[in-house]
């Protein structure tokens, strides 16, 4: 099932922050071409939001060319979507961990404290 959070506190829309996970989720290879999404109503109860919020973020990714909705059999990736080059992997990390500064540092938590933090999430993941 596809892991998509939501940060109440973000000053992006949360439609916004769906749809921003899709991407990221296609382009790490996490979803995969032709791969089932959650309908509207299972991620809206997933999330515990309005299922308007959650079409209007399958909008814009259909928009993007990212989702295909096929009536009566549910919403699919794609075929067209593809897995990011090298370069490309590398500045979506950097564009990650520069929103994920900005939010912490502005929450004030201070570098070495989120310094601490990330290389003690790091020794303890799991499945790697």
């Amino acid at each position: 099932m596809v892991r998509i959070e939501i940060n109440n506190k973000s000053p992006l829309p949360i439609y916004s922050q769906i749809a921003d996970q899709f991407v990221h989720l296609v382009a790490t290879g996490l979803l995969k071409s032709g791969e089932r999404v959650p309908t509207i109503r299972e991620l809206a109860v997933q999330l515990e939001i309005n299922p308007n919020t959650v079409a209007k973020a399958y909008l814009e990714l259909q928009n993007m060319g990212l989702l295909d909705t096929r009536q009566g059999t549910g919403t699919f990736i794609k075929d067209t979507c593809r897995i990011l080059s090298s370069p490309e992997k590398e500045i979506s990390l950097n564009q990650l961990t520069q929103k994920f500064l900005d939010d912490v540092l502005r929450l004030g938590y201070t570098k070495e404290e989120v310094l601490k933090s990330v290389k003690n999430m790091i020794i303890n993941l799991k499945g790697e």
